[in-house]
């Protein structure tokens, strides 16, 4: 498509149209331009947003493993407390280091999803500067 719009100024800089029918023209296919550079961006930022939704998700399950660890915790130095000795705050205890790898895992999980995010506007970038190279040229 941008190389047809680029062939077609081409073609009708050599037919002798006056200049403010070629700068109308010219100004159309900027503007055609950059409403695709838009619909590419606007892709770009909803990719970007489905890899960023997973990390929160991420998150809240380490969120969650975090809050049972916590509450076996307490559990386990309750059962301390109460039985002095006796081994029901082990099992309470084991409860609550497994709900903390738990919530270890699940933080790793999300925080090496947020790192795969790439820039949103990379895409677009490189091609808005393909296009601006290539509008000079024509001129």
């Amino acid at each position: 498509m941008r190389d047809e719009a680029h062939t077609s100024s081409q073609s009708r800089a050599g037919t002798g149209l006056p200049l403010g029918t070629l700068i109308c023209e010219l100004l159309g296919e900027i503007s055609t331009l950059l409403r695709g550079e838009i619909r590419l961006a606007q892709a770009e930022m909803k990719r970007e947003a489905v890899k960023l939704r997973s990390a929160g998700l991420w998150f809240a399950a380490a969120g969650f493993f975090a809050f049972s660890a916590f509450l076996a915790l307490l559990a386990s130095a309750h059962y301390a407390l109460i039985a002095a000795g006796l081994p029901p705050y082990a099992a309470a205890g084991a409860i609550g280091v497994i709900a903390i790898l738990g919530a270890g895992l699940s933080a790793w999980a999300g925080v090496s999803r947020l790192k795969s995010l790439n820039s949103p506007l990379e895409r677009t970038a490189h091609q808005t500067a393909q296009d601006v190279r290539m509008i000079k040229e024509s001129l």
